[in-house]
């Protein structure tokens, strides 16, 4: 039986800063299954169904939309999946370091939940790139989805809060009005 495996490799790079070296998207549960020793950092989106990543024995758990760290020098693999496919860019380099400790990103933090979104943009990016253009769409792609991490909190000072409670005490304008009247 065939699969619908995507595989596309970079040249080596010579830059220090950020090198991607893989593209992958992987639909075969043979492969993902077999322990495999990471040589770069990996970054998995789940585009289908969901299971556990085995990591040097730690046990992480996933499903679609997850965004899955792999560290450089793990083994990995795929325990009790369920008609999983996942999505993969393997880098490495100074800027891929910087990059995993301003997110955080370590053994006890690997899972970004909630990415379903990226999951077109991954697919159509990985499916359109080619020979030439590889190298800017791996960085790319591996940049904006870092991007999407940051969540930008409502923003509330004590001038909002006055205001918010007001509106809560008193409802409209005109409630307000005949409140202060009867005062």
């Amino acid at each position: 039986m065939r699969n619908n495996n995507v595989c596309k490799f970079n040249l080596p790079s010579f830059s220090d800063t950020l090198s991607v070296s893989k593209y992958v998207k992987e639909t075969n549960e043979a492969v993902m299954t077999l322990p495999a020793i990471l040589n770069q950092h990996r970054m998995i989106l789940i585009t289908q169904g969901e299971g556990e990543f085995v990591f040097s024995q730690n046990v992480t758990a996933f499903e679609r939309g997850d965004i899955v760290f792999g560290l450089n020098g793990e083994t990995v693999h795929v325990r009790n999946g369920k008609q999983v496919t996942y999505l993969y860019i393997d880098f490495s380099g100074t800027r891929a370091e910087d990059l995993l400790k301003r997110f955080e990103i370590d053994e006890n933090n690997r899972v970004r939940e909630g990415n379903d979104g990226l999951i077109p943009l991954w697919e159509e990016n990985l499916l359109s790139a080619s020979d030439q253009n590889l190298d800017l769409a791996c960085e790319s792609i591996l940049l904006y989805t870092f991007s999407r991490f940051y969540k930008t909190a409502p923003v509330h000072n004590e001038m909002t809060e006055q205001i918010i409670k007001i509106e809560e005490d008193f409802g409209t304008f005109e409630n307000f009005k005949e409140k202060i009247k009867l005062s």
